[in-house]
């Protein structure tokens, strides 16, 4: 079980997510619904930057049930179809592209990580008032 006051944070693509979610198909549908579900249950707070799209808003429109908040960027700031999670020492690296994925398990790793999210999650603020 996690400890208190932990949380996942990272950055992530909604519209790359959902062209695999498409490409691969309902069990993998299934499989991200059915861990956001169980994420919120444990009480593990989600923290993400993403690019600003439908899908995005979409994600975003459900941040109160699905016990997260988003930040959304222009899309050409975020031009990637990878994902980064950070939890813990644990930073999960994610290619949908190249379909490829890497989890490292580094207390310094996730520390500069974490660092990083959080000055882009500062910077990503202005964003999130401008489009309110």
């Amino acid at each position: 079980m996690a400890k208190k006051n932990v949380e996942i944070i990272g950055f992530c693509s909604y519209a790359a997510s959902e062209k695999a979610a498409l490409y691969y198909g309902r069990e993998y549908i299934e499989w991200g619904l059915n861990y956001i579900k169980e994420r919120a249950k444990r009480k593990i707070f989600a923290r993400f930057i993403a690019d600003d799209s439908p899908q995005g808003h979409e994600r975003q429109a459900l941040d109160k049930e699905e016990y997260r908040e988003i930040r959304l960027i222009p899309a050409e700031k975020l031009p990637f179809a990878v994902e980064v999670d950070i939890y813990e020492d644990w930073v999960i690296l994610m290619s949908i592209k190249d379909l490829i994925g890497l989890a490292i398990e580094s207390k310094e790793i996730a520390a500069i990580l974490k660092t990083a999210f959080d000055l882009s999650w500062e910077a990503a603020e202005k964003y999130q008032k401008s489009s309110q």
